[in-house]
């Protein structure tokens, strides 16, 4: 029941890492420091809300607060990303 469990959480935060990551892709210009909060804030709250299954086959569970919460940090990691690439001067 664990293993199930901790491979079924791991392969989500997978997925939904790499979907926030890919997406933040889209968005070049820079955030403020509210839009950050924001971003952040909804990411943190998102574990604690929508607690509803969104698969369960064969013990094999995702939830959908562990979507939301891997595709915030993904998001947060690409706008990261993007923002240092920004900076780097080529000559």
């Amino acid at each position: 029941m664990e293993t199930t469990f901790y491979i079924s959480l791991l392969i989500s935060y997978f997925i939904f890492i790499s979907l926030g990551y890919y997406f933040s892709g889209r968005f070049e210009k820079p955030f403020s420091a509210a839009k950050w909060i924001l971003i952040i804030t909804a990411t943190i709250v998102a574990g604690w809300i929508g607690i509803g299954t969104v698969v369960d086959i064969f013990n094999f569970i995702i939830k959908l607060n562990w979507c939301l919460q891997g595709f915030g940090i993904g998001f947060i990691i690409g706008i990261l990303k993007n923002k240092n690439r920004s900076k780097v001067i080529a000559n």
